[in-house]
């Protein structure tokens, strides 16, 4: 098991069935983040801690939000490089990002 540090910017979607949002600005949450490695290739699937020290409204437009998200699993850098689209998972997808940049551990 390898553990991968990255940021990343979301594009958060709707707030969950239970009014949740995806991210909640200044938390550290749980989630899943689900990468497909090629079009029409199966989703891999890595449990996640995504962090957002806050909101970014100052720069960023309505419904972004720049996070740090830490995983871990079997190459997790394979599907997540710099430029990569993934998505947060909670049951659905809840938010869709672009990795950003890489952070050492």
């Amino acid at each position: 098991m390898e553990q991968y540090k990255f940021q990343a910017l979301l594009k958060l979607g709707k707030a969950g069935q239970n009014g949740t949002a995806a991210v909640t600005a200044g938390r550290t949450q749980r989630a899943l983040v689900r990468a497909t490695p090629q079009p029409g290739a199966g989703s891999v699937f890595f449990p996640a801690l995504v962090t957002s020290y806050g909101d970014g409204a100052e720069w960023l437009p309505a419904g972004e939000m720049l996070v740090t998200i830490v995983v871990r699993g079997e190459h997790p850098r394979d599907y997540l490089e710099v430029g990569e689209s993934f998505s947060l998972w909670r049951g659905q997808d809840v938010a869709s990002g672009v990795v950003t940049r890489h952070l050492y551990v």
